[in-house]
């Protein structure tokens, strides 16, 4: 018998200004819509999480644990938007300033129950998890538009004023409960019974009003972004489990029947889906070894998705939920294998990951021209895949394993469908990585000098002339020197270069970091040191996000050249 308890405190707060200049491009049949967004943000949070963990064996074999935990999160987020949007011959200048200030409490537990019998491989465990998250948001958001002809920026309507507050409330709670029994068939084989009996509720209140003017207060109810909404979805699987041990490979099967029943007030959905695992894992030898494993995973969509209503809080983009939605199904195969040849160290590392979602959630974008944004609604496609292929080669080009080079190749492929106006839309995006890595370790030297290059496509089936293709540029250098009195140099330079995104992105940085410290006292255990980041100030901040009939480019601010006295002292104890 005995008990174990653990619990932790933390403790965060954070307070980030950030200034970002964005493009998004949407592309649609006949035109692409251009949004430009200049925005700064203040935003700070202060976050608390507490830990609890009980473990307690009742009796030989017989076990319980309780694990809850509690997390509490306020934030506030400011952010001032300059931006201008272009659809064909009609450019939208505007200025929005928003202040988002709210409240996260989110609550779990785990209970769980297990019992070993006398003979060996007779398991019965019962686990009980709940959770529950709660979060209340005010949101205030003041819009300024003007409409003008793109071609000669004349006016063509009057100044548009939008002034809201949305009260935002929404309560997610997540109940399960498993029963899982094992049993040996004989001495290598085992069979499992599980069942599991789950319930989710998702409700969302959006309360929207408009500014009044007379009464200096948000006390106009708008109906048009207000919506209530409840979504729940009742799940109960069966499943058997099968698991054999080997002398050199040991496979496991999984076959779970999993029903659920989808419902909230516009639409009760029911579903049926047989979802199966496999992995077989074979040893060659010690250091030879290769799996193939294959997962299937039901994926329910998200409140956000489903909600109906419109959200009005983004100047270029309105999202309404779509209650209709269906989970999707995923079929993921994963295979690998690594080889390290002591004789001659060298290691090889070869791994590839294949996936196909069914009635995969994307979003369907239009082009509203009353509002002039993008309407967004979520909807089941028929397919998308992802696939990536990743090896590694390592050996050494020195003696005595002082020198060594790595020698890496990645390949990616996301091919996804969503709907742009209405019409199908085939997105594929391929990236391809080729690294190199060279280590070498010396008596009071070491350095690592590595390269890289990335190249990326982005392609539509809908407008070939928005596809895209750029490359990324990356070598660096990092070395370190011991000098006499146990004096430490050193320096790290990185190149990075970005080529093809287009003026504004295509970007060269150079940053180099020098440090100088000593160690002191006995065994080594104190350092003082000084160092200066980004010497010569070069740091920039890009980064370009692909996402469905879309793709945007950032700039944005991040850390540049500063300077740093420290003072580290390092405690090792051995008993």
């Amino acid at each position: 018998k005995g008990t174990d308890l653990n619990f932790s405190y933390d403790l965060d707060y954070a307070d980030q200004r950030l200034t970002k200049t964005a493009e998004t491009k949407t592309v649609y049949d006949s035109f692409t819509q251009v949004n430009l967004n200049n925005s700064v943000t203040r935003d700070l949070r202060n976050s608390r999480r507490f830990n609890f963990m009980l473990h307690s064996t009742l009796a030989p074999g017989v076990s319980v644990k309780v694990q809850p935990s509690f997390s509490l999160n306020d934030y506030q987020n400011k952010m001032v938007t300059d931006y201008h949007n272009t659809a064909g011959s009609l450019l939208i200048n505007g200025n929005q300033d928003q202040n988002r200030i709210g409240k996260t409490p989110v609550g779990s537990n785990t209970l769980q129950f297990s019992k070993k019998f006398k003979k060996v491989g007779r398991t019965l465990s019962v686990n009980v998890v709940s959770s529950i998250n709660n979060a209340n948001e005010s949101f205030y958001t003041i819009r300024n538009e003007e409409l003008k002809n793109a071609d000669d920026h004349s006016r063509s309507s009057d100044l548009e004023v939008v002034n809201q507050q949305l009260l935002y409330a929404e309560k997610r709670l997540n109940n399960s409960a498993t029963i899982l029994y094992t049993e040996p068939i004989s001495n290598n084989n085992l069979i499992g019974f599980v069942y599991t009996n789950g319930y989710s509720s998702s409700i969302g209140n959006r309360f929207t009003s408009d500014f009044n003017p007379l009464t200096n207060n948000y006390d106009l109810a708008n109906e048009q972004f207000t919506s209530l909404f409840k979504n729940e979805a009742f799940v109960q699987l069966t499943g058997l489990n099968f698991a054999r041990s080997g002398g050199k490979y040991n496979f496991q099967l999984n076959v779970n029947a999993q029903f659920t029943n989808q419902k909230n007030r516009i639409k009760n959905q029911k579903f049926f889906n047989i979802v199966p695992d496999a992995e077989l894992s074979l040893h060659f030898t010690e250091s030879k070894r290769m799996s193939i494993r294959y997962d299937g995973k039901v994926n329910q969509p998200d409140l956000s998705q489903v909600q109906p209503g419109t959200d009005n809080t983004d100047n270029n983009n309105q999202q309404f939920g779509n209650a209709a939605l269906k989970p999707s199904y995923t079929h993921g195969i994963n295979m690998s294998f690594n080889n390290f040849i002591a004789a001659g160290n060298r290691v090889v590392f070869l791994n590839a990951n294949f996936s196909r979602t069914g009635e995969n959630i994307v979003p369907s974008v239009s082009y509203d021209t009353t509002s002039r944004k993008n309407l967004i609604q979520f909807v089941n496609a028929k397919r998308s895949y992802s696939g990536m292929i990743s090896g590694l080669y390592g050996f050494p080009i020195a003696g005595n394993n002082k020198l060594n080079l790595n020698i890496g190749l990645n390949t990616l492929l996301n091919s996804m469908s969503s709907f742009s106006n209405g019409q199908d839309n085939r997105i594929n995006n391929w990236v391809i990585n080729n690294n190199y890595r060279l280590n070498g370790h010396f008596d009071d030297f070491d350095v690592n000098i590595n390269a890289a290059l990335t190249y990326n496509i982005l392609t539509y089936s809908i407008r070939n002339d928005n596809n895209q293709q750029y490359l990324n540029y990356m070598a660096g250098v990092d070395a370190s020197y011991l000098f006499p009195e146990n004096i430490r140099f050193t320096a790290d330079l990185n190149y990075n270069k970005t080529d093809g995104v287009g003026e504004g992105y295509d970007i060269t940085v150079i940053p180099v970091n020098l440090s100088l410290g000593k160690q002191f006292l006995k065994s080594k255990a104190a350092m003082v040191s000084f160092c200066v980041k980004d010497l010569f100030d070069q740091n920039k901040g890009i980064a370009i996000n692909t996402n469905a009939n879309s793709v945007t480019h950032t700039n944005f601010n991040v850390l540049g050249r500063y300077f740093m006295l420290s003072l580290s002292y390092s405690i090792n104890r051995f008993s």
